[in-house]
């Protein structure tokens, strides 16, 4: 397996999407709404990559992204953001050390080519932290 990643997402067409995609790309799978219950679990799995749809501004989902990121500072995280989210919100997310963030409607050909950047990083950390 390349990687393991974990969708968050309720809408089943982005969902089924994803997966096929990371699927098809050798990545192990996973599922998990962002919920205070659930960072606990996201903590303790070895997940390299989380992907968050999210769907309106919420603070609580700001919250839980900085308690994953202080958790799991390695941890990779791109948003799915829709239309109508505010500027300060995403100005918010992004000060969380998000990856990247993505508007919807969602451009695969632009999702292929961040998650290339996520594995050429990936491997570039993995080389600089064998060499030390």
């Amino acid at each position: 397996m390349k990687a393991s990643v974990v969708i968050s997402t309720g809408g089943a067409e982005i969902k089924k999407e994803l997966y096929q995609f990371f699927l098809e790309m050798g990545y192990e799978v996973g599922f998990e709404e962002l919920e205070t219950s659930t960072v606990l679990k996201l903590v303790e799995s070895s997940i390299d990559l989380l992907i968050v749809d999210i769907r309106q501004s919420d603070e609580h989902v700001l919250t839980l992204l900085g308690v994953l990121r202080e958790t799991i500072p390695d941890l990779t995280i791109i948003t799915i953001l829709d239309q109508d989210v505010s500027m300060d919100y995403m100005r918010s997310i992004c000060e969380l050390g998000v990856f990247y963030c993505l508007m919807k409607p969602l451009d695969m050909q632009e999702f292929e080519d961040i998650i290339d950047a996520f594995e050429r990083r990936k491997i570039l950390v993995t080389n600089v932290v064998q060499y030390q």
